[in-house]
């Protein structure tokens, strides 16, 4: 099994980093300014990702002498290439979605995936299907996920992540939708758009 941590070494400690950021998914490469504090028994390393300059906060346990927690505690799941084209707000959103949720910052996971949606949905129905911003601007979320009516998984997805963000930002909700729920649906329907840009390059090139 790969690695997934490597040992950093300092004059004060030896402790384990990830071996990608979490942030930026990059083979992580460590700034060589490391910031620390002590507060018994913890030490607390503050390291920045080379790539992204994005902070890895690390507490080492001085009475174990090991590392005890790193955070974020791991990195998001890679998005297609075609996604990544396609949406950069979504994939730049969902990233930060994911770190709030390793991080067991739960309010803001729902309204995350809320604002995931809609970039995505915005970026696929301006780009792909050609519907203006104008058209789309003065309407609702669930009026624009009405676009995708004609592709049902698409709209069954895109439904899940609204109900569920909607619910997360309101003081009385239903609570129809769970978290897991909602994350599956959001990743389905990034794949579904995937699949829909590569069929299309493939029909161009016949």
């Amino acid at each position: 099994m790969q690695n997934t941590s490597f040992s950093k070494n300092t004059p004060l400690v030896d402790y384990s980093l990830p071996n990608k950021c979490p942030y930026c998914g990059k083979d992580l490469a460590i700034a060589p300014d490391t910031q620390a504090s002590y507060v018994q028994p913890y030490l607390f390393l503050i390291d920045k990702c080379y790539h992204c300059s994005k902070p890895i906060l690390t507490v080492y346990d001085s009475v174990s002498n090991q590392t005890a927690l790193s955070f974020p505690l791991s990195s998001p799941q890679p998005f297609r290439p075609e996604i990544q084209e396609l949406s950069p707000h979504y994939c730049m959103i969902l990233k930060q979605t994911l770190v709030a949720k390793e991080l067991h910052l739960d309010s803001l996971v729902g309204p995350g995936l809320r604002i995931s949606l809609e970039w995505l949905l915005w970026d696929y129905l301006t780009k792909l299907k050609n519907i203006s911003a104008e058209e789309l601007k003065h309407k609702k979320l669930a009026a624009r996920t009405s676009y995708l009516q004609n592709d049902l998984i698409k709209l069954i997805c895109a439904d899940i992540v609204r109900i569920f963000g909607n619910d997360t930002i309101h003081i009385f909700s239903d609570d129809k939708i769970d978290e897991d729920a909602a994350l599956l649906a959001i990743n389905q329907l990034s794949e579904s758009i995937a699949a829909e840009i590569i069929l299309s390059r493939v029909h161009s090139q016949r």
